[in-house]
């Protein structure tokens, strides 16, 4: 059985998930993981990951516009039916992304971003910012994974 182009596309964002919440589990990754997640990040996104990731030095930040290009946005490559929790999950955790550049001028932003965040997905607002990202993304890999399921039984029958 040859999967189809939204099997092939769930199949990518999970992949691209998961590095994102192995960055963020363990961020003092061994320089070869980092290397490895980078290298496929570029396989998966390029040109798009090269730019962007040249252009913040955050892999993270990069991953998350990468996302938002390739599935959310409205002249995303692949159209696939995510959330509007999940959509508005990325688009959260990319502008916290975005006010983490300057931390003390946007500490109250930051703060607000991450109330609204833990509140979207129903989660404490008591967990440090590591901590309910990381939650974030694994809630959001897993409703990928329930898509992708849902998506290959639809396949094979």
């Amino acid at each position: 059985m040859s999967l189809s182009k939204t099997s092939i596309a769930l199949l990518q964002l999970e992949e691209t998930l998961l590095i994102l919440e192995e960055s963020m589990q363990f961020p003092t990754l061994q320089n070869s993981i980092s290397k490895r997640h980078i290298s496929r990040l570029k396989q998966l996104y390029s040109p798009l990951f090269d730019f962007e990731h040249s252009e913040s030095g955050s892999y993270y930040y990069a991953t998350l516009q990468c996302i938002k290009a390739t599935y959310i946005d409205d002249d995303a490559t692949y159209k696939l039916s995510l959330s509007s929790l999940f959509v508005n999950s990325i688009l959260c955790l990319l502008e916290i992304s975005t006010l983490s550049l300057d931390t003390k001028r946007n500490k109250n932003s930051i703060t607000e971003m991450l109330l609204n965040l833990a509140s979207l997905n129903s989660l404490s607002d008591s967990d440090d910012m590591a901590d309910l990202i990381t939650s974030v993304v694994r809630k959001l890999r897993n409703d990928i994974i329930v898509l992708l399921n849902m998506e290959l039984t639809k396949q094979h029958d």
